[in-house]
């Protein structure tokens, strides 16, 4: 080789910057570049690589021979500076050397390191381009080369390896070039596995990456730094990390963009915290605005956004005006402009509000406090608004019903009175003043005024029952008969009860009550003068039920039967439209839908008219001679192939030589079905049913008495069982005209019909039918289902 100059510290070239090397003598290169440390490389004309050095062959991972196997210099030589770009073609294109050009270079293991290529053209003994003659430096290797740089390379180093926040560099192709240890910890990776290896998105994770919203994208790309952003990182298992994200630019001398800062930091103990207040927030009952300086709404929680009907998202930099009123904003600007001590961090104002925000209930009242703080160099304003709607109509209520107790005690007829724990009269009212003859300002107040119609002795007594838990429940006293005295000194007899009266589990006082028996006594007196024997008073008493009863229902039927032929009518009407409609409106399965249902409603409405037609009739239409046990045995057989009998057990026990009837069977069938259906409902299609029949030779009658396991009938509907319209059913199910058809086809018959019953022990209806009938009744030709 011949040279008059130096290429770095490449071999001399020409004066006209080339060498001329006959045929790229490869032995003569290999003995020249063989112990270089840096990669050599020479490509030929055709710019194939034909030689390369041991350095450039532990770089690329790659050996060429000229005959088997000569890469283009692009596949040796990958750069970042575009795609298939050439050193050798520039080279022998401009006939110039390329002097220290600094580029990316991939590696063996495909990572990427920064180089400087320096590039020479090689001629032949002619003179025409032979090849080109390419020669790598590390310039990190270069740079730690120089005692200073290397110095300050160890100190910045040192600085960015104790650096306490997690931070990472890129070049601008967002590939990692360091990552210090508490990014390491942070993400799990390595920096071996990571510095030159990954881009910043394959570490980082987030939804943000790769897309416009990068950091470090946005911040290379505007030339400004970015600060306080949140992320959420996913570390190597997959764990989500929320961080905060600053990110800065790396420029050269020139203050071209040669990549960017990230620094990381791990805010997942303030978000658990905020996420715990957020919790507490929304826990509440109050809704609650924090408000800036600017009277901007910075936070709010979801009762707020129910109480004023708009979205958290829409409330969040609405202003407070805008939300909730005028007054609120100069309530805000009040606090704000009053003075504000260190030692006194907060300000309360309270007010109460009539809803004006929520177009949609502007009766609500709410209570309003305020309280501002200062936060760092801020002052923040919170508002709580309490919905005091439910109180304030609580209260009135309470008003309302303590006038309605006031005006219940003033007028009741009953004598009330209520002592405090000394024994003094609180109330005396009008009631015990009619019946004692003391006005209540010559009781209330006065010392001793108890005794003077209450023997203490008595007092005494009844209080030592009330205490006790033998005379009823402890604290209270059933009624009692006692007597009092009155103002004209008449023992006065009274039913008495009473009770303590608790606040907070401590004794304040009692209440008594008492009625006068005087007329009570009096009408006892005169009925026990009457009544020959206590068979004779429930006699009478049965007699006066029955006639009532009966007087009821025949004054119900005859209105039962005159509303029934008034109803069928239109009803009929109804039904006669609704089935020509039917048959219109084939095609419309909506319309068809809805005129079945009117047709059913309607059908149920002529079914109760039909009961209420039967419920209205007074007598018999056909009376016959019949056995009541053969209509019994009829009416079970049609009833025990019904779906509600499959779970009911049926029992006849029916005397063999039962004297037949007078009357109607078919009415009778109607009683016994109605009776056996109450007793399926009542048993909830499980249980057993007996029916038994027998004479009763002395009364000249026949007993038949339907018996089930249901849970009976409580004793304060007895009574009134057999009256028309009552029932226990839900509304739609039942008429409540069922055992109202009993009674009344019972009384037709001249018979009776009784109910047993003991609350969860089943209930017993017995029926008396007579076995005599007035006039001449011919014989059942045969029986069956009327």
């Amino acid at each position: 080789m011949h040279s008059d100059s130096n290429i770095g510290d490449t071999p001399a070239v020409s004066s006209r910057n080339t060498t001329a090397i006959a045929g790229l003598d490869l032995q003569a290169l290999t003995r020249c570049f063989a112990g270089l440390p840096d990669p050599v490389l020479v490509a030929d004309s055709r710019r194939r690589v034909v030689f390369m050095n041991p350095a450039a062959q532990d770089l690329f991972g790659c050996i060429v021979h000229p005959e088997k196997y000569t890469p283009l210099c692009t596949e040796i030589l990958q750069t970042d500076i575009e795609k298939d770009y050439c050193f050798a073609e520039q080279c022998l294109r401009d006939k110039e050397a390329l002097n220290r050009i600094p580029v990316r270079l991939r590696n063996r293991q495909g990572g990427w390191s920064l180089w400087s290529v320096t590039a020479a053209p090689v001629n032949d003994e002619a003179g025409n381009p032979a090849g080109c003659l390419i020669i790598l430096r590390d310039i990190q290797a270069d740079l730690l080369a120089q005692t200073e740089i290397r110095g300050r390379l160890a100190t910045l180093s040192s600085i960015l390896d104790n650096f306490p926040t997690p931070f990472f560099t890129v070049d601008p192709n967002l590939m990692i070039t360091h990552m210090n240890e508490p990014m390491e910890k942070l993400t799990g990776y390595t920096r071996e596995e990571v510095v030159g290896r990954m881009a910043c998105a394959m570490v980082l994770c987030t939804p943000q990456c790769e897309t416009d919203a990068c950091v470090l994208t946005e911040t290379m790309a505007h030339r400004r730094p970015v600060a306080g952003i949140r992320r959420v990182v996913r570390d190597r298992q997959g764990r989500e990390i929320p961080v905060v994200v600053n990110a800065s630019l790396i420029t050269d001398p020139d203050g071209n963009v040669i990549g960017g800062f990230e620094a990381v930091r791990d805010i997942s103990r303030r978000v658990e915290a905020e996420k715990k207040i957020e919790l507490l927030a929304e826990m509440t009952q109050e809704g609650i605005l924090m408000v800036d300086e600017n009277h901007r709404i910075i936070f709010t929680n979801s009762r707020m956004a129910e109480i004023t009907g708009v979205s958290k998202k829409d409330v969040v930099g609405m202003g407070v005006s805008e939300l909730l009123s005028s007054q609120h904003e100069e309530m805000i600007s009040d606090l704000l402009s009053e003075p504000h001590p260190e030692n006194q961090p907060q300000l309360r104002f309270c007010s109460t509000f009539q809803s004006d925000f929520n177009q949609q209930d502007t009766n609500k009242k709410f209570e309003t406090c305020m309280a501002v703080s200062r936060v760092g160099k801020s002052r923040i304003t919170y508002l709580y608004l309490r919905d005091l709607t439910e109180r304030i109509e609580i209260e009135r209520e309470l008003r309302k019903t303590n006038s309605f107790l006031n005006n219940l005690i003033r007028s009741s007829v009953d004598g009330i009175v209520v002592l405090d724990t000394k024994g003094d009269v609180l109330i005396f009212n009008e009631g015990a003043e009619r019946i004692l003859g003391f006005t209540a300002e010559e009781i209330v107040g006065q010392p001793d005024a108890l005794s003077r119609f209450y023997n203490l002795d008595t007092a005494q007594e009844m209080m030592r029952r009330m205490r006790s838990s033998d005379y009823g429940s402890a604290g209270k006293l059933n009624p009692t008969r006692i007597s009092f005295t009155g103002k004209n000194s008449e023992k006065v007899p009274v039913s008495f009860s009473a009770a303590t009266i608790m606040e907070r589990g401590r004794e304040i006082g009692s209440v008594g009550i008492f009625s006068d028996l005087r007329e009570h006594e009096r009408m006892q007196r005169e009925l026990e003068a009457l009544r020959e024997s206590e068979r004779m008073r429930r006699e009478l008493e049965e007699a006066q039920k029955q006639l009532v009863q009966a007087e009821k229902i025949a004054s119900l039927g005859r209105m039962a039967a005159g509303v029934a032929h008034e109803i069928n009518n239109p009803l009929a009407g109804v039904l006669i439209y609704a089935d020509i409609l039917m048959k219109e409106v084939k095609s419309n399965e909506q319309w068809r839908s809805d005129l079945d249902e009117i047709i059913n409603q309607t059908l149920r409405c002529k079914q109760i008219v039909a009961r209420l037609l039967e419920f209205s009739r007074q007598s018999l239409d056909q009376q016959v001679i019949f056995d009541v046990n053969e209509t019994i045995r009829q009416c079970v057989k049609l009833l025990q192939h019904r779906t509600l009998f499959h779970n009911i057990e049926v029992i006849q026990n029916l005397e063999t030589d039962l004297p037949k009837v007078p009357g109607n069977p078919g009415e009778l069938e109607q009683v016994f079905t109605n009776l056996m259906l109450n007793a399926v409902d009542a048993m909830e299609g499980r249980g057993r049913i007996t029916i038994c029949s027998e004479p009763d030779p002395a009364a000249q009658q026949v007993l038949l008495k339907f018996t089930d396991t249901g849970p009976g009938i409580l004793p304060e509907i007895r009574e009134k069982i057999f009256e028309p319209f009552f029932t226990t059913k839900p509304v739609g199910v039942g008429t409540g005209l069922g055992l109202s058809v009993v009674y009344g086809v019972i009384q037709r018959h001249d018979g009776s019909i009784e109910v047993e019953s003991t609350h969860g022990g089943g209930a017993a209806f017995t029926i008396r039918l007579p076995l005599e009938a007035p006039g001449d009744i011919p014989e059942a030709a045969g029986q069956g289902l009327v």
